[in-house]
């Protein structure tokens, strides 16, 4: 099983990527392997995202409020496909109607 990584080491991590630190060297600073450092980042969406709190709070998260954060950015996901779709239709329509009038 993981050790879970504390808010400290993820501190540490934030410092390593606000100095520039490469993944081997933040994972030096912080006291965890390359790969943690390159998970912890990737998971909050890359170098400039990286929030040491916001990542705490997400990793406490039960699993049960994960699947249902899962089905809620599902469903947020679904909503923006299909306003997508609807203008697009209105544009198709609209450009139909000028090319008539």
């Amino acid at each position: 099983m993981k050790t879970p990584i504390t808010l400290q080491v993820r501190k540490l991590i934030h410092e390593g990527v606000r100095r520039g630190l490469s993944f081997e060297q933040t994972a030096r600073l912080a006291g965890v392997a390359k790969s943690t450092v390159g998970r912890e980042i990737k998971a909050a969406g890359g170098r400039d995202l990286y929030d040491p709190e916001k990542a705490q709070r997400r990793a406490d998260r039960t699993p049960s409020q994960k699947i249902s954060d899962a089905k809620a950015e599902r469903r947020r996901r679904e909503k923006l496909e299909e306003a997508s779709r609807q203008i697009m239709a209105l544009a198709e329509k609209l450009a139909k109607a000028q090319a008539q009038g």
